[in-house]
């Protein structure tokens, strides 16, 4: 049976006045009197979305989805609930799927933009094209814009963006997220007092978090934890068995916890390096860590049992542990203050003596070995890039052998300086992205490692290898501000541009090393 249109608008009434919990029951009573529309179950699956019943939402519009192929809504608004419960990938796919059926909704075509920004940068601006073609003024349209040239590294740019945003919208909350936004990008032109005052201006996790950052980069570790690792996590997996295991703590007798890794490779590694406290209080603990990792972590901690995530979320027995942690909130107990990475048991990883030999026998050149990173993959993070092109300092001198530290594909890059300069860029036969071990012994025969903020940077760091690290002006909060030495790794040599996206007075420092010390 069809609802009539009065029906339709009451209804609608309920949703627009917020009020999802009588929305829910009204529409659930007709579904059951026989009233089958696919619109009265499409604003029943709303309901519920906006009650955060994600699952039974989620039940109800796949159902729409299989049945009524043609049907913009069910698309759009499995999208919605995807995005709220921060499944990115699958919001994706599900507003994609509405875009095909209706090219001239913005709404949908600005969700696919939003997602975009922070995994494909050129495919969102496509699709912000798009937006702004079908309405200049929107907001929204305006809002990603604006959040593109952030990631890009375009800060003075991204600023005046935003505050057109502001000047298209109505609405306060947004006008505050907006002008925290600005306060982000103020952040990547080092001006961190502006930035504070504008991100307290929003109580949400992204705000606390980019103010913690604030915090950790001026060294005040004991605030700047507190409220940092919220963003980033879920550490349980939604695994609700892992909710009955409590937070471990020191001053508490848990003497077997199991410990979460969490955020990308390099993260990891950095966090890793709190394991030693741990170890010296003889706790036994078991880690969930990339598995890229567990060999070298292997011969530091030989009585731990490593998983990766699919482990944990399939069937591992729980029973076992008595508490749980995540490795980055081991911070809040270890390190809230300078003296206390300066006092640390330093845990340095060891690459496979095998490997190394094996290496050593391939390069035997007697020549200066120097190991190069330029590139990460991260899209918001293109500020912290160079172009291989851009060390031709390095590649014209005949006393230096080049070894390829860096991961992903960059074949064509390596070919057209390899030509110019008629030099071999060794790298091995080693794939960098995925063999961690094979890459920890190509480091480890360096005798210099020059990188970027990346994962290679980290690794460098756990290896205690001679490494001279990049930085655009405004840093990763890590590497705090104006200091060329780094608190998480004693080995790694920091050199910072002094103008935004601007290496010159990097790549002049890099030069000035190398002449003093290797040649």
């Amino acid at each position: 049976m069809k609802i009539t249109e009065k029906i339709k608008s009451s209804l609608i009434k309920f949703l627009n006045f917020g009020e999802y919990k009588i929305l829910e029951e009204s529409s659930h009573t007709l579904l059951m009197n026989g009233f089958d529309d696919p619109w009265l179950i499409n604003i029943y699956a709303i309901s519920l979305a906006k009650q955060k019943k994600y699952d039974t939402a989620k039940k109800h519009l796949n159902y729409l989805c299989e049945n009524f192929k043609n049907a913009f809504d069910p698309f759009f608004n499995l999208g919605n609930i995807y995005r709220d419960s921060e499944d990115n990938d699958n919001a994706l796919g599900s507003y994609l799927k509405a875009h095909d059926l209706d090219k001239t909704n913005i709404d949908c075509i600005n969700e696919i933009t939003k997602i975009y920004a922070d995994k494909n940068i050129e495919k969102a601006k496509i699709y912000n094209k798009f937006a702004l073609k079908l309405n200049p003024k929107s907001s929204f349209a305006v809002q990603n814009s604006a959040q593109i040239l952030l990631n890009t590294g375009k800060f003075e740019d991204a600023i005046h963006k935003f505050k057109k945003a502001i000047n298209f919208s109505n609405d306060q909350e947004t006008i505050n997220k907006l002008y925290a936004s600005i306060g982000v990008a103020k952040i990547g032109l080092g001006l961190y007092a502006e930035a504070r005052e504008l991100l307290q201006l929003v109580d949400n996790d992204d705000s606390k978090y980019n103010v913690s950052a604030l915090d950790l980069r001026e060294g005040n570790f004991k605030s700047g934890w507190k409220n940092f690792f919220e963003k980033h996590r879920n550490i349980r997996g939604g695994r609700k068995n892992l909710s009955l295991l409590p937070e471990w703590s020191p001053d508490k007798k848990y003497t077997f916890p199991l410990v979460l890794a969490e955020q990308g490779l390099g993260d990891q590694l950095m966090f890793c390096s709190l394991l030693n406290e741990l170890k010296k209080r003889d706790i036994k603990f078991d880690l969930n860590i990339d598995t890229r990792l567990h060999n070298l972590l292997k011969n530091n901690f030989p009585k731990t049992n490593f998983f990766d995530t699919e482990d944990i979320k399939a069937d591992l027995n729980l029973k076992q542990y008595d508490s749980i942690i995540s490795i980055a909130n081991l911070c809040r107990h270890f390190r809230n203050s300078e003296r206390e990475f300066v006092d640390s048991d330093q845990l340095i990883l060891y690459p496979d003596t095998k490997l190394l030999k094996k290496l050593d026998e391939l390069f035997p050149s007697d020549k200066v070995k120097i190991g190069l990173s330029w590139n990460t993959t991260n899209p918001q993070q293109q500020k912290r890039n160079l172009k291989l092109k851009q060390f031709g300092f390095i590649f014209s001198r005949d006393n230096f052998e080049l070894i390829n530290l860096q991961y992903g594909d960059h074949t064509d890059e390596i070919k057209r300086i390899s030509k110019k300069y008629k030099k071999n860029f060794f790298n091995g036969g080693i794939d960098n992205s995925n063999d961690i071990d094979g890459l920890a012994a190509k480091m480890s025969i360096c005798d210099l490692i020059i990188t970027i903020d990346n994962s290679t940077a980290h690794l460098a760091g756990m290896l205690n290898l001679p490494t001279l690290v990049l930085l655009p002006k405004a840093s990763d909060w890590r590497w705090l501000t104006n200091r060329s030495e780094s608190i998480w790794y004693p080995s790694l040599k920091l050199i910072r541009q002094e103008k935004n996206n601007n290496w010159d007075n990097v790549l002049k420092e890099v030069s000035h090393y190398i002449n003093k010390y290797l040649i």
